[in-house]
This record gives structure tokens, sequence and C-alpha cells, in this order.
């Protein structure tokens, strides 16, 4: 498999044709990776992309007064 590089307007092009995208963070998630995720999430709801933030195990308690309005999910959508 060939690595390829795009441009930013040929993935904005790609990312505008997809209907669905899941966003998911990695383990113990700090506050970098939840607002990544969520930024990214909001940037593809304003192109029409249904998407879903999955954070692989609970919400570590840390963030749960911040996040509580967020919808995101800890099973496999």
């Amino acid at each position: 498999m060939t690595a390829t590089l795009e441009t930013p307007r040929s993935l904005a092009a790609r990312l505008r044709e997809m209907k669905t995208a899941v966003v998911a963070t990695h383990i113990s998630p700090d506050s970098d990776a939840l607002g990544s995720a969520f930024a990214l999430k909001l940037a593809l709801k304003s192109i029409g992309v249904d998407c879903h933030v999955h954070i692989p195990e609970p919400l570590p308690e840390r963030f749960t007064e911040i996040l509580k309005n967020f919808q995101f999910r800890n099973d496999v959508p």
C-alpha cells in the first residue's frame, strides 16, 4: 500500500463527500485528545457530515462537568 499526500483542497473535497464519520480518541484521553475530537466533530457537522465521537472507555471524571452537554459514545457505533 502506498501512502499519498493530499492537498488541503482535495482533502476538504473528500470530507464533504462523507455522510457519516466517527472520531475516536486514544485510551485515557487527555484534554488535547478530547478537545481535538469534539472540534473535528463540530467542523464536520458544519459541512453536513453526521459525526460521532467515540471514547474507548468511560470518560475520566475530571472531564464530566465540562463535557456534560456533548454527546459521545463508549461503545462501538
